[in-house]
């Protein structure tokens, strides 16, 4: 099962793992993971409501701080694809851990990561989800990724680091 990345998507226990699947290489993730440390801020993308009954979209602009240790989305969502109307600011923590190096759909490589939700005083509501990412030069993209797949990465929303 797919699973949206409100990006979406990370602090770190590093390491690698191994797998017996061909679409899987092996890499060393701190390499990686140097690359992801720092502010990001993505463009103006659709993201649909997933839990809204009536299907809804919201737009979205979203500043990703990425620490050693954390991963903390800060985005507004808007009404209006320009991202000019009616702004709501919200805010979501996560920790986050680093995996191995995994081929995509177009053949490059991205690194799997796997994020948990944090809240405060409730750890039975944290969330975890798995996806991959992958920088490129100042570009930051991140992908779905589901064990029966091979994934791919999201392009319609980028990341430029700040």
């Amino acid at each position: 099962m797919k699973k949206l990345l409100p990006v979406m998507l990370i602090a770190s226990t590093m390491g690698c793992s191994s797998s017996s699947d061909p679409m899987e290489t092996n890499s060393d993730p701190m390499e990686t993971n140097n690359a992801l440390v720092g502010t990001w801020l993505s463009n103006c993308h659709e993201f649909l409501n997933t839990e809204d009954d009536l299907g809804s979209n919201q737009y979205v602009i979203s500043e990703l701080t990425i620490t050693e240790t954390e991963y903390v989305n800060n985005f507004t969502s808007f009404t209006d694809l320009n991202c000019s109307t009616d702004p709501v600011e919200e805010s979501s923590t996560f920790t986050y851990s680093d995996g191995e190096m995994i081929a995509t759909t177009d053949g490059l490589e991205a690194t799997r990561i796997s994020l948990t939700a944090v809240v405060p005083g409730r750890p039975d509501l944290n969330l975890t989800v798995e996806a991959i990412y992958r920088v490129s030069g100042v570009e930051l993209n991140f992908g779905e990724y589901a064990e029966s797949e091979i994934p791919s990465i999201d392009t319609r929303v980028t990341y430029i680091k700040q």
